[in-house]
């Protein structure tokens, strides 16, 4: 039994160590670290600034990224995309109050993509945040499947919107295939308000 214990209690140690000493690694996290930075409990103020540096060098890395792009790209969707893989262990590891802070990232990337992790992990996201990166016109990139659509912050904000919201209607392919139409930009604005201030009056 005491044998059980000891092991227990290092394992519980080791992982600990492991946590702690991620900014040792000058700023290479891996994703067994993600999984660790997802579990991390917060206790104090030290360790959720310390939570947050490591949030940062995630962001940092995926705003190196030149456009938004879905898990698989490509003809038929069938390559595995690493912009995707770089957003999921943001997703993974950022809390509600981290990913509502990066909404107002410098990188039109990060700002799409926070907003996007905080309607797939149904967090509450800063209404007034949402707001202005409702209304945010700065020009972006999207790579939807084997299509590079040149769209909007506001734009790719309502995208996430419905499509969260009713990821398996008919009327959300309709959707997501109009905002991939460079030539529907009257439509794509009357679904970006329309679905705007559908979230905003909740």
């Amino acid at each position: 039994m005491k044998f059980k214990l000891l092991t227990l209690f290092s394992i519980i140690l080791a992982l600990v160590i492991k946590t702690y000493s991620l900014s040792a690694r000058d700023g290479v996290i891996d994703d067994e670290e993600v999984e660790l930075l997802a579990q991390w409990e917060l206790k104090n103020a030290d360790d959720s600034l310390r939570h947050q540096k490591h949030v940062g060098i995630l962001a940092t890395e995926l705003a190196e990224s030149k456009q938004i792009t879905e898990e698989f790209t490509g003809a038929g969707a069938m390559v595995k995309c690493k912009t995707y893989h770089h957003y999921a262990r943001l997703r993974t590891a950022a809390n509600e109050f981290e990913l509502n802070e990066l909404m107002k990232h410098e990188s039109p990337i990060i700002r799409v993509y926070a907003h996007r992790a905080l309607m797939e992990k149904h967090f509450d996201a800063d209404k007034d945040l949402v707001a202005a990166i409702a209304a945010d016109s700065t020009e972006i990139e999207w790579l939807n499947g084997d299509v590079l659509v040149h769209t909007t912050v506001m734009d790719m904000v309502s995208s996430n919107m419905f499509l969260i919201d009713e990821p398996d209607t008919l009327m959300a392919f309709t959707i997501s295939r109009l905002l991939s139409s460079p030539t529907s930009f009257s439509k794509r604005n009357t679904i970006r308000k329309r679905e705007s201030r559908r979230w905003l009056d909740r």
